[in-house]
């Protein structure tokens, strides 16, 4: 993904869920990089998402219907944050938390 650095770390944990790794990074500007990744991935061209989709679902595309969006949980490794597992948590319960009062967003872990 060109707009993290070279010392961000971006990778797939499974199924639809990827996560971003920012280091020396704050809460603020990781929300910020959220942010501008979910207004990324709405603008994207039909063919960029379709083969974004095709990647994360090994499925065929219904062009007639494909619009993709994220929901990004953002979460800070804070003196509460014990291993990767715990930050891991808090970013995924953020997550939720926009996918049931509305996508397309972030949320951010506090």
């Amino acid at each position: 993904m060109e707009s993290l650095r070279s010392v961000d770390v971006f990778g797939r944990l499974g199924g639809e869920e990827f996560a971003a790794v920012l280091p020396d990074t704050n809460l603020e500007k990781a929300a910020q990089v959220a942010t501008r990744l979910c207004s990324m991935i709405e603008e994207m061209t039909l063919a960029e998402t379709e083969a974004l989709f095709e990647m994360s679902t090994g499925e065929q595309v219904d062009r007639d219907n494909l619009k993709v969006t994220v929901s990004v949980g953002v979460a800070e490794c804070d003196e509460s944050c014990r291993n990767i597992d715990v930050l891991l948590d808090h970013a995924d319960r953020a997550m939720y938390s926009v996918k049931y009062t509305g996508r397309n967003r972030i949320s951010v872990w506090k």
